[in-house]
């Protein structure tokens, strides 16, 4: 009898033992008959009779006793079973290799975009660095013509001072000179001379009224473009910090988008690898069974046998 309850706690202690799953897929595990009989009678054939050392009355005691401990037993890991399959149907949308491959198109669809986003980026900014280049080289030239008219514009203001300076010296020898003839074609001739330098003073402050209101247009227009560029310029520092926050943010989210993918797809490769040692498990429970079967109808035939006795 003692040895027989030794049998029951090794048979427990053995599937007590067997590694246990969360997640149990019902399509690819065989059980076998889940007949609650048959399930209940499966490891008879682990306690033979021992005739010699026990009387028709015990023996049947006995039996009777360690069929209940089984029954319990076995119901109790039917029960784990069952609900482990609960579960699994409850997981199995979350582990599904599908949805885990479709997590992986729109990481790459991600990443694409991601990569278009870059490209159009990368091109207005280098169409921009273009338009600022442009900018600089009018802005170059601008400046050349300012100076070269200012250039211009002092010698022609040394050339009106000359006229001047001639002209009153003309005048000044026109009065102290002697009177007669000479003074007179001297007269005539500082009168001549004085007319032409009137007409060129007054050409000249023209053409320098002209130069000066074109100098004062060329330097507005300078101060526009130079504050269009230093405008251009903080929009194109501005669209690139951001341009800089997107990619960013957006390389953060693929890498841990990627990290979660390579973590599920470890998961599936251990499930997968448990699922595998189940159905092993299974087969040879099967087999197991089928043994256990058939020494339970051996075990049902000498207790007959003894009971007709």
């Amino acid at each position: 009898m003692a040895e027989g309850e030794g049998r029951v706690d090794q048979v427990r202690n053995d599937f007590g033992n067997q590694p246990k799953v969360s997640i149990i897929s019902p399509d690819t595990l065989s059980f076998g008959p889940a007949n609650p009989v048959e399930l209940w009678l499966r490891p008879l054939a682990l306690f033979p009779l021992h005739q010699e050392e026990m009387d028709s009355k015990s023996r049947m005691e006995g039996l009777a006793r360690d069929e209940c401990e089984l029954h319990d037993w076995y119901y109790k890991e039917d029960k784990k079973v069952l609900c482990a399959d609960r579960v699994g149907q409850m997981t199995k949308t979350y582990n599904d290799i599908d949805a885990v491959t479709r997590l992986l198109e729109e990481k790459e669809r991600d990443l694409e975009l991601a990569a278009r986003i870059g490209q159009s980026l990368l091109k207005k900014n280098r169409t921009l660095t273009e338009q600022n280049d442009y900018l600089e080289i009018q802005v170059g030239q601008i400046t050349e013509e300012v100076a070269q008219l200012h250039h211009e514009l002092n010698l022609k203001d040394e050339l009106l001072q000359f006229y001047t300076n001639a002209a009153e010296e003309s005048e000044d020898e026109s009065s102290s000179s002697p009177t007669g003839k000479k003074s007179k074609v001297e007269t005539a001739s500082g009168a001549f001379v004085s007319d032409t330098l009137q007409r060129k003073l007054k050409e000249l402050e023209e053409e320098n009224l002209s130069l000066r209101s074109e100098a004062s247009h060329l330097k507005s227009e300078t101060e526009t473009y130079e504050e269009k560029e230093q405008q251009l310029v903080n929009d194109c520092v501005k669209e690139l910090r951001l341009s800089s926050l997107q990619i960013s943010t957006i390389a953060e989210e693929l890498a841990r988008k990627t990290e979660d993918a390579s973590r599920q797809q470890e998961e599936i490769t251990h499930l997968l690898s448990q699922i595998v040692d189940l159905q092993k498990k299974a087969k040879s429970y099967a087999v197991e069974n089928e043994e256990l079967s058939q020494h339970l109808m051996a075990a049902k035939d000498a207790q007959r046998q003894l009971t007709a006795e």
